[in-house]
C-alpha cells in the first residue's frame, strides 16, 4: 500500500493514509474522529462494498469533511486487525483522534453507514471531552493474558477430550463439515482427526473431505479450493484462493491418501501442487498470498461462473458431453451465483455412477466424457479475464508451505515439491531475518516489527521439513527462532508469548499487547517437538507451563482449538522416534514417512549433518553403507535395526 492513495470517480475523492504517525497526527490536528477500513484487496465482499457503498457521493462527501480516513489490509497488520476485527473483512471501524473505539461494525448498506456517519461525527463533535475522560477512567482495556492456574482454580480437568467431544458436537450431521453458515474447510481441525486412534472421530475428519471435495469450494476444472461457503450446504463459495488455506488443505489430502491410500483424496492433492504452482509461485520460489474472487472487477461469475449456453457453446453441442456435464456440476437455478442473471458455481452434484444409469452408459465411459468435458471447459475459462494476483510473500505462507510440500514430496511421489520447500525454506532465512532477531512478516520487505502468528508457524515448518528430508539445517533453524521467539515475545512469567513485537509509536488498542490462543497453541506444539527432537528439558518445562496457560482459555475458543488438540496429543502422548544412522537411509525414511503412524518424528545421525545433535559415534554401526534405525518410542530405546518389516512392526506397535 502506498502512503498516500487517492480514491477516483465522483468528487471528492478520498484519501486514505496509512496506519501512522502520519494519520494520527492529522487526527489530532482536524481533532477529527478515524474511519479505519480493514480490508483485503482480494475479497468478493470488499469488492461489493467498494463499488456500492464507498463509491456513493454521499458517503464520500460525509468522510472527506468530517473524517481522516485510515485504510489497513488486514493480512499486513494483523496485530490492528485482530484488536479492531468486526467480524472479517470488510470491518468498519470509527475511532477517536487517539485510537480508541466509539462504533465499529462489517460492512452496511450506503444508507445504513450515511446515518452512521452522521451521528458518530455529530456525536464526537458535541460530546469530545467527556468521551476522552470517560476513556480515562476505565484504562487499560482487558486483553487476554494467559497465567498458570492455580490449585482453586477450576480449569478444563481433559483438554484433549474435551476438543474431541467439541468436533462431534459441531458436526453437520447433514451437511457435514463443521458448524454452520458460513461453512469453511478448517484443515487444522480435520488433521487433528486424521490423528486420532480411534475410527470414530477418524471417520469425520475423512466425510468432510470427500464432501470438500465435492463441493463448490473445490474448484474440479482448475485444482485448489476457494476461501469459504456462504451457505451451510456448502453453496454459494466465495472465490478467492488464498495460499494459506491451500497448502493447509494440500496437507490434509495428503495425509488422507497415506492413511486410505484412496485416490480420490490423491487426485484432490495433486490438482492443489497443479494450482499453487501455475498462480501462486514467484520466480524465488515463495508462494504470492492469494487470487482474487474475479477476473472481471464486481462480477462474481466472471472467472469461474458457468450457464448452460456457455457449457453447450463450449462442449460444441455433444449431446452426450453436454448432458454428462450439465447433469454433474449441478448446474441449474439452485446453484445460480448470487448477483449473477445467469452464470452458476460448479460442484459435484450427481455422482458419474447416477449419470451412466441416466446416459445408459457404463461408469467408465461416463467417467471419459466428464474428462473430455473438463478439458475443454478448462480451455475455455483459460480463455477469460485472469483474476488479479495479491503478490505478497507472508511469512506465515511460507511457513506453512514448507512443511505441507515435504509432506506431499513423499506421499504424493512428487521430488519436485520438496525442492520448492527447500527453495522457501533458504529464501525466507536469507531475505527475511531481521538484524534484532526473528523473521519479516512480508518477506523481502523491512517490517518494524514481527509476529508471533509467524514465527510459530515458521519454526513448525522448519521442524516439519526436518523430519520429512533430515536437513540438519532445519532443526538448527528452528531452534534459533524458538529461542528468538522467547527473547522477543515472551510474556516475562514463562507462560505464553504476546502476539506482536512493539513498535516505537503505538495507538489505540495496539498499545496493549495480548497473547492469542491459536498462535500460542502452536507455539506449544513447536515447543513440544523440540523438546521430543533435542531432549532439552527446558523446552519441556516451557511446553507444560503454556498448556497450562492454554487449558485456562480452552472453552472460550472452541472450533478454533484444533492447533491446541493438535500440541497437546503430542506433549501428552509423545510421537516414537526414529533414530536413522547412514548415509543412505533415503529408502528408509521414505518407507517410514509412507508407513508408519501419523506424525512419527524421524532424526537424522549423519556424520555429515552439522547440528548438536548429531553423535555418529552414538550407536554401534555394522557398516558405513548400511541405514540402521533405532526406534525411541514409550521410553524403550530398540537396538540398531536394519530390517524395514521389523522397525514398521516396533512403531506401528505404539499406535
Amino acid at each position: 500500500m502506498d502512503n498516500v492513495k487517492t480514491n477516483g470517480g465522483s468528487p471528492p475523492s478520498l484519501t486514505w493514509l496509512e496506519w501512522n504517525d502520519a494519520a494520527f497526527s492529522t487526527a489530532l490536528e482536524q481533532d477529527k474522529p478515524v474511519f479505519l477500513y480493514l480490508s483485503v484487496p482480494w475479497s468478493t465482499s470488499v469488492h461489493q462494498f467498494e463499488r456500492d457503498v464507498l463509491d456513493d457521493d454521499t458517503v464520500r462527501q460525509i468522510l472527506a469533511a468530517s473524517y481522516v480516513t485510515v485504510e489497513v489490509n488486514a493480512l499486513r497488520m494483523p496485530d490492528v486487525f485482530e484488536r479492531y476485527n468486526q467480524g472479517g473483512w470488510p470491518s468498519i471501524c470509527l475511532l477517536s483522534p487517539e485510537g480508541d473505539l466509539l462504533h465499529g461494525r462489517s460492512a452496511a448498506a450506503p444508507e445504513q453507514l450515511r446515518d452512521t456517519l452522521q451521528q458518530v461525527a455529530t456525536y464526537w463533535a458535541d460530546h469530545k471531552e467527556e468521551i476522552r475522560e470517560r476513556v480515562k477512567q476505565v484504562g487499560t482495556p482487558s486483553l487476554p493474558r494467559f497465567k498458570l492456574p492455580g490449585p482453586e482454580e477450576l480449569t478444563d480437568p481433559a483438554p484433549l477430550e474435551g476438543i474431541r467431544h467439541d468436533a462431534i458436537a459441531h458436526y453437520d450431521v447433514k451437511f457435514q463439515g463443521f458448524g454452520r453458515a458460513p461453512k469453511f474447510p478448517m484443515p487444522d481441525l480435520l488433521l487433528f482427526l486424521l490423528a486420532d486412534p480411534d475410527e470414530e472421530y477418524k471417520s469425520l475428519a475423512y466425510t468432510t473431505l470427500e464432501t470438500l471435495r465435492a463441493s463448490s469450494l473445490h474448484d474440479m476444472l482448475g485444482g485448489g479450493f476457494f476461501r469459504f461457503a456462504s451457505t451451510e450446504y456448502w453453496g454459494q463459495p466465495h472465490f478467492e484462493k488464498l495460499a494459506y488455506v491451500n497448502v493447509s488443505l494440500l496437507e490434509a489430502f495428503a495425509e488422507a491418501y497415506r492413511e486410505s491410500s484412496d485416490e480420490r483424496y490423491l487426485n484432490v492433492a495433486n490438482g492443489i501442487l497443479v494450482f499453487l504452482d501455475a498462480h501462486l509461485s514467484a520466480e524465488n520460489g515463495l508462494l504470492f498470498a492469494a487470487l482474487d474472487s474475479d477476473g472481471l472487477p464486481g462480477e462474481p461469475g466472471s472467472t469461474y461462473g458457468w450457464s448452460r449456453e456457455d457449457v453447450i457453446e463450449t462442449l460444441e453441442e455433444d449431446e452426450a458431453l453436454v448432458t454428462a456435464a450439465l447433469t454433474y456440476f449441478g448446474i441449474s437455478p439452485y446453484s445460480r451465483i448470487a448477483g449473477e442473471a445467469n452464470r452458476c458455481y460448479l460442484e459435484e452434484r450427481v455422482p458419474p455412477a447416477q449419470i451412466s444409469m441416466r446416459l445408459v452408459r457404463d461408469e467408465a465411459a461416463v467417467q471419459q466424457l466428464l474428462v473430455t468435458a473438463r478439458d475443454k471447459m478448462k480451455a475455455e475459462r483459460d480463455s477469460r479475464p485472469d483474476p488479479a494476483v495479491d503478490t505478497v510473500a507472508y511469512a506465515n505462507d511460507q511457513a506453512r508451505a514448507m512443511g505441507a510440500l515435504a509432506l506431499a514430496s513423499i506421499v504424493l511421489n512428487k521430488p519436485w515439491a520438496l525442492n520448492r520447500a527447500f527453495q522457501i525454506a533458504d529464501t525466507v532465512w536469507k531475505d527475511g531475518r531481521r538484524s534484532g532477531g526473528g523473521i519479516e512478516h512480508v518477506i523481502g520487505e523491512s517490517g518494524d516489527t514481527v509476529y508471533l502468528t509467524d514465527l510459530a508457524e515458521l519454526i513448525l515448518g522448519y521442524l516439519e521439513l526436518y523430519r520429512v528430508a533430515g536437513r540438519g539445517v532445519d532443526l538448527v533453524r528452528a531452534v534459533t527462532l524458538a529461542r528468538e521467539t522467547v527473547d522477543l515475545l515472551g510474556d516475562g512469567e514463562g507462560v505464553g508469548c504476546f502476539d506482536h513485537l512493539e513498535r516505537d509509536t503505538e495507538y489505540g488498542a495496539v498499545r496493549f499487547q495480548y497473547t492469542p490462543f491459536e498462535a500460542n497453541s502452536r507455539l506449544l506444539h513447536a515447543f513440544a517437538l523440540l523438546s521430543a527432537y533435542t531432549r532439552n528439558e527446558a523446552w519441556h518445562t516451557r511446553a507444560l507451563n503454556l498448556s497450562q496457560g492454554l487449558a485456562t482459555a480452552r472453552l472460550l475458543h472452541r472450533l478454533a482449538d484444533a492447533a491446541y488438540g493438535r500440541a497437546l496429543r503430542t506433549l501428552v502422548n509423545p510421537p516414537a522416534m526414529v533414530d536413522l544412522i547412514g548415509k543412505n537411509s533415503a529408502a528408509l525414511r521414505r518407507r517410514i514417512l509412507m508407513e508408519a503412524p501419523s506424525g512419527t518424528l524421524i532424526r537424522a545421525f549423519d556424520p555429515e549433518q552439522k547440528t548438536p545433535w548429531t553423535d555418529p559415534d552414538k550407536y554401534n554401526r555394522s557398516g558405513e553403507d548400511v541405514a540402521e534405525a533405532v526406534v525411541i518410542a514409550g521410553g524403550a530405546v530398540s537396538e540398531p535395526l536394519t530390517d524395514t518389516g521389523e522397525i514398521l512392526q516396533q512403531l506401528n506397535e505404539q499406535r
